[in-house]
């Protein structure tokens, strides 16, 4: 089925764009009506009309699954009853010590929020999440790729790949770091902290399996590419 994003998509020709808890309860219905195993939850989300989509995804016995939008901490998302988070969205700062402020800090840069979460990770906070994904049968599908790539586009063989060559133009100029506006710009120095961040995340992906979460293998196709075919 299509996305359900905020209401102003990130990807507008794929999602149904959802503003109040009305749109999101008739958006499951419509889902639900065309034959759809789950309904797909992203980043945009507002709060009310997330938890109105979960309220009704569970009152049609239907999964629901995704992102965690922005506007939605990984325990709330967790106890709503969201099935799997996609890319570990939310988890590391369900492990901060400063969440709240993290949450409601507008215009830090991606790599400036991955340095805070980082800095404020507290051990305890992350064993309490762990323990309320298993509790509440909450899956996680990492797609570590993906996210080791985010984390490391500085990285010369990134951009030199001999193999970019077998791939459309409009893909390659899509995939340059100097054209995403969440890294364009950094300084060279503050890599580290997105290298470190990945790190990190690799961890608690160590820890929420011992800690019985389970785990997706899963992929990230950008629509660019669905595209082509």
């Amino acid at each position: 089925g299509p996305i359900v994003d905020g209401p102003k998509p990130i990807w507008s020709d794929i999602s149904i764009p959802v503003s109040t808890p009305e749109e999101g309860r008739k958006a499951v219905e419509t889902i639900q009506k065309s034959g759809a195993d789950f309904v797909k939850v992203y980043s945009l989300l507002p709060r009310d009309a997330y938890f109105a989509i979960a309220d009704e995804a569970k009152k049609r016995h239907m999964v629901f699954a995704g992102h965690v939008p922005n506007a939605i901490t990984a325990v709330e998302a967790s106890d709503a009853g969201q099935k799997s988070f996609e890319h570990l969205l939310g988890v590391l700062m369900g492990c901060s010590s400063n969440e709240a402020g993290l949450m409601a800090t507008q215009g830090l840069s991606l790599i400036q929020l991955n340095r805070a979460e980082v800095d404020s990770y507290d051990p305890a906070k992350a064993k309490a999440l762990f323990t309320r994904f298993h509790k509440n049968r909450t899956w996680q599908c990492p797609t570590l790729v993906v996210v080791k790539a985010m984390a490391h586009l500085d990285a010369p063989a990134y951009r030199n790949d001999p193999r970019l060559a077998y791939l459309p133009g409009d893909i390659v100029s899509f995939w340059n770091p100097a054209n995403d506006s969440r890294t364009n710009g950094v300084p060279a120095g503050d890599w580290q902290y997105a290298h470190a961040c990945f790190a990190k995340r690799c961890e608690l992906v160590g820890m929420m399996a011992k800690a019985g979460v389970g785990f997706l293998a899963g992929t990230k196709i950008n629509a660019v590419v669905v595209n082509y075919y």
